[in-house]
């Protein structure tokens, strides 16, 4: 689900571009099982590695300082517009 890009007009906007970013979805849920995280804790790191896999075609160990700050000052934008915008039904 994360791979296909999303239909025209449908509830869901960001999906990730590069395959080889999935495994660090692996790694971050291992993170939340070690760490007892809340529901919504876990919602929200979601929906921020969703939108920053979004962001870039390249595989995340091999961006630089500029994309990174490319992506921040795009999330910046993203939830300046509209706070919840990341926050989509899944």
């Amino acid at each position: 689900m994360l791979l296909i890009e999303p239909a025209a007009g449908g509830a869901r906007k960001y999906y990730c571009k590069n395959p080889e970013n999935i495994r660090y979805f692996k790694l971050l849920f291992q993170h939340f099982e070690a760490r007892d995280l809340s529901y919504i804790r876990r919602h929200r790191l979601l929906q921020s590695m969703r939108l920053i896999c979004h962001l870039t075609s390249r595989n995340l160990a091999e961006c630089t300082r500029d994309d990174i700050n490319e992506m921040v000052a795009t999330m910046h934008t993203i939830y300046k517009k509209d706070p919840h915008a990341v926050h989509e039904p899944t």
